[in-house]
């Protein structure tokens, strides 16, 4: 049997939560934490046993999945008060998705993992987040095509690497009220 920790052997703790996304396998890292990975035996393994039953949940395609070099990822509060800390956080990176792609992502229950072998924790179930097509702001409806591939586009590029950043320095600082909507 893998481990989560084969595929991220630098982390001491890992967050999971599945997400479908309608195109090919591929990888994308949004920060130097949060990173979006093709479905895998490894990941798999340790997550789809556990979401079981749970109403309304698809299998994954993929996976966004929080690897850190601490305990981040295995506290089932934690405060942002940093933009490190906003940069690591799943919700606002599935938050992040859902803005810049104005669609929902269908995404399931966020998982934390220990290195050092404790039984995972449930950190979060998270609502799927909505089209925000009802905010009339530039900084909700960037020039981005959705992530379905019938647009013949690549959204998982450099662009939704600095929206996310700037989501996180906004949120971190909450100079901008607006980003609790995340």
């Amino acid at each position: 049997m893998g481990s989560p920790f084969d595929v991220f052997p630098e982390a001491e703790t890992l967050a999971l939560a599945g997400i479908v996304i309608h195109r090919e396998p591929f990888i994308h890292q949004l920060s130097p934490f949060v990173h979006i990975v093709p479905r895998q035996g490894e990941l798999d393994e340790v997550y789809l046993p556990r979401v079981k039953g749970v109403l309304s949940f698809f299998e994954p395609t993929h996976y966004l999945v929080g690897a850190a070099p601490d305990d981040r990822y295995f506290q089932t509060r934690r405060e942002i008060r940093t933009i490190q800390d906003a940069q690591s956080s799943i919700t606002l990176a599935h938050q992040a998705l859902c803005i810049y792609h104005c669609c929902p992502y269908v995404m399931g229950p966020i998982l934390g993992f220990q290195k050092a072998g404790s039984v995972p924790l449930v950190l979060q179930v998270p609502a799927t987040g909505g089209a925000n097509w009802e905010l009339e702001d530039v900084a909700f409806c960037p020039p981005s095509a959705p992530f379905f591939p019938w647009h013949g586009s690549n959204p998982f590029d450099d662009g939704l690497n600095q929206f996310f950043e700037a989501l996180s320095l906004a949120y971190s600082q909450v100079k901008d009220r607006r980003w609790i909507i995340s």
